[in-house]
């Protein structure tokens, strides 16, 4: 990439250069424009022309949205990257700093401001200034100052780093309300999304963090952001590390509005965990990835409905190539549950189902998307008092290999399947891990409904050979006689998923009572019309009851 008038490439063309993410300029536009929409910035415009302006420094800094949008996609604070903010001084060397030039001066709120020649500017508070240089103890400093004007307000990105590393923050500058935007990791069945923090100072009472907003402005700025954001409360626990209580932006506003006063109380259910974070990355991901594609979508399946009068179908991506994998993943979910019930009046007995989910972010689904969870009623419901089993393949390497926030959503799905009536049972050999979906209802026929990890959106199809029901009853009869969870009652089986996952069931149990005590819907509140959070509430709500009934 040329480099126009710089001889020297500043930081931001050097990142495009070394990382070898982006090999034009072009390129490198467009991933601005489509981070800068993640942030919420969706009249963001970017072209080459404006990079290679950048670059060549004849513009001045940056609008605040591409300083958002270039923070998140470099992973660099945005005063690294190389530009020189409007009326911004040359700081001189430390040769040059004599008293008879620069002057410093403390004011009412301890800040410490600098003056050099005419121009004075913010060095930052009195205490992270003497903490900084050893001249403090930051124990002995009384706990709002601690954190006051430091990198990392109140340690939360220290919190974040450790409990769960593949989170990618960022401190936005300037920052409209924002302490953090958060980019919360994508895998093969889940996109991430990113998320807005505000952090607030926050007293515990009676099982509540009660925020005082002390700067409405700020929290104004925050709060009518039309992305995702979380109103984080940092409250000192015993131990001496904060806690994290955090409410969706739009809810605790409602809130707020509600009693028409500025103090937002966040339930203590709503503690940051690795059970309230699996639920904020499983529905931000889903319903980000649904927003995007919400027009789309609603055209693709109206183009893709004529394949509902064929007994078989198997449709190919690129039969909807300008939708994104959450999109795809809605279609095909929601097609296969739409066959299954179609084809279920033509078995002759109470089905069993096989299902390919084997991760927190491939279950995630059915406790999300709004169709899962009327199809699991519908199922339940039709067959009244039978008995209904789903089988699970879940290899150990698979469950070593997920981080533990994953390992509670596969729970909490297997959970929601219990809740209405399906009995699960859970195969841990490997050999059966490309099994398609199906259903096997009686020894002459069996539905073919498969979307997790195909090929293409869905593959569906009724079956009669009996090679294919053979292999079927092969693996159903398998699973059943060797599932790792076997136990007599619906406790029993998911208190023995938990061991298998290595979740810990006492503690797992008193947050789902907490969360079915609250609901779920004030921390993740959902933008699409196709999330719910029916599901979550159920599958917290069973595991409290089966553990009080059960344990």
């Amino acid at each position: 990439m040329a480099t126009g008038k710089v001889k020297t490439p500043n930081p931001l063309l050097r990142y495009i250069r070394e990382e070898e993410r982006r090999e034009s300029r072009e390129e490198f536009a467009a991933a601005v424009v489509i981070v800068g929409r993640q942030l919420g910035d969706n009249h963001l415009a970017c072209d080459a022309r404006l990079v290679a302006r950048w670059e060549d420094g004849e513009v001045g800094c940056p609008r605040p949205a591409y300083q958002r949008a270039l923070t998140a996609l470099t992973g660099r604070p945005f005063d690294q990257l190389g530009f020189r903010l409007r009326n911004a001084i040359e700081v001189p060397s430390t040769d040059d700093l004599t008293p008879d030039r620069l002057s410093l001066h403390v004011d009412e709120e301890g800040q410490v401001w600098g003056t050099i020649g005419r121009r004075t500017f913010l060095v930052g508070t009195s205490a992270a200034l003497l903490t900084q240089l050893g001249l403090a103890d930051a124990g002995e400093l009384p706990e709002t100052s601690r954190f006051a004007g430091t990198a990392d307000p109140y340690g939360f990105g220290a919190f974040i780093s450790k409990r769960w590393p593949d989170i990618r923050l960022a401190r936005p500058h300037p920052d409209y309300g924002v302490d953090y935007t958060g980019l919360f990791p994508a895998n093969r069945a889940l996109e991430g999304a990113a998320i807005q923090f505000q952090l607030q100072e926050a007293r515990t009472s009676d099982g509540r963090a009660i925020v005082g907003m002390k700067d409405l402005l700020r929290w104004e700025e925050f709060a009518r952001g039309n992305g995702r954001g979380l109103l984080t409360a940092a409250s000192p626990a015993a131990s001496g590390q904060p806690r994290f209580f955090v409410m969706d932006a739009h809810e605790a506003r409602r809130r707020a509005a509600l009693h028409s006063r500025a103090n937002v109380a966040v339930p203590g259910a709503y503690e940051l965990d690795d059970v309230t974070f699996a639920l904020l990355w499983a529905c931000a991901s889903l319903d980000t990835g649904l927003q995007a594609d919400d027009q789309e979508l609603t055209t693709a399946a109206v183009e893709l409905a004529p394949y509902e009068e064929l007994p078989s179908s198997a449709v190919s991506r690129e039969a909807a190539a300008d939708l994104g994998p959450t999109a795809h993943m809605w279609l095909g979910s929601d097609f296969c549950a739409r066959h299954i019930l179609r084809n279920m009046d033509h078995l002759s007995g109470p089905p069993v189902f096989w299902t390919r989910e084997q991760s927190g972010a491939e279950a995630s689904p059915w406790l999300l998307f709004d169709h899962k969870y009327a199809y699991l009623r519908a199922t339940s419901d039709r067959f009244g008092d039978a008995t209904l089993a789903r089988t699970f393949c879940v290899p150990q390497r698979v469950v070593a290999g997920s981080p533990l926030y994953e390992r509670v959503l596969l729970l909490l799905a297997i959970t929601l399947m219990e809740a209405t009536g399906i009995r699960v049972r859970v195969c841990e050999d490997p050999g059966y891990s490309d099994v398609e979906g199906f259903v096997l209802g009686g020894p002459s026929q069996a539905i073919i409904a498969n979307w997790v990890r195909g090929e293409g959106i869905w593959h569906v199809d009724t079956a009669r050979r009996p090679s294919v029901l053979s292999d079927f009853r092969e693996a159903s009869g398998y699973a059943g006689a060797h599932s790792v969870i076997d136990a007599p009652s619906p406790a029993g089986r998911l208190r023995a998923m938990a061991g298998y996952l290595g979740v810990d069931w006492l503690w797992l149990r008193g947050r789902c009572r907490q969360l079915a005590d609250v609901g779920t819907a004030g921390l993740l509140r959902p933008r699409s019309r196709l999330i719910s959070t029916a599901g979550v509430d159920l599958a917290c709500a069973y595991i409290g009851r089966a553990g009080e009934e059960h344990a």
